[in-house]
């Protein structure tokens, strides 16, 4: 029910992009100017940019022009930016009814970067404010990857997860 939810109101947002960028988050930032945000920090050198079409594409031209090539994410939404502020209430009240539980075993957080805490992960406001807010992938797989041995899984189509893992500069289970 959520996840079509935040399918829903992702596809009700307005119109907007994503970049990927390959440099770290203070290397980025100079070049965000007032209209786009961090959608993610996927690891120490790849930073994810979120806005208006017209304010990514300002941004990948300006960053052509210093040598860096950024990469259009194949998404028509500006995830994890403010461009989803207004359906903040709709995607909050689809929780109306869900029954939350604490994990059973450690989490880690990838809005909070680190092992989840208190109602982390099992509130309503919890995801709300993660479909808005930067996603910090690369301190959440540290905090995961260099404390007692994990298990990574990777679900879905794909194979993004590991490479992402490998790049955040721990030491990565091997592939099965």
């Amino acid at each position: 029910k959520i996840v079509a939810l935040r399918g829903k109101v992702m596809d009700a947002a307005p119109a907007g992009a994503m970049t990927s960028v390959p440099l770290s988050l203070e290397r980025v930032q100079p070049h965000l100017g007032d209209r786009l945000d961090i959608a993610a920090v996927n690891t120490p050198e790849t930073t994810v940019v979120s806005g208006q079409v017209a304010d990514i594409e300002r941004l990948e031209a300006d960053l052509a022009k210093a040598g860096v090539e950024a990469r259009r994410i194949h998404i028509e939404v500006a995830a994890h930016s403010r461009q989803l502020d207004g359906q903040l209430e709709p995607f909050r009240a689809g929780f109306e009814g869900v029954a939350f539980e604490a994990p059973r075993v450690p989490m880690a957080s990838s809005m909070r970067g680190g092992w989840a805490k208190d109602e982390d992960l099992s509130s309503a406001e919890y995801w709300v404010q993660h479909l808005r807010n930067t996603v910090r992938f690369a301190d959440a797989a540290r905090t995961v990857l260099a404390g007692e041995p994990s298990i990574v899984i990777e679900v879905g189509p794909g194979q993004t997860l590991g490479p992402l893992l490998e790049a955040c500069d721990v030491p990565v289970p091997p592939r099965a």
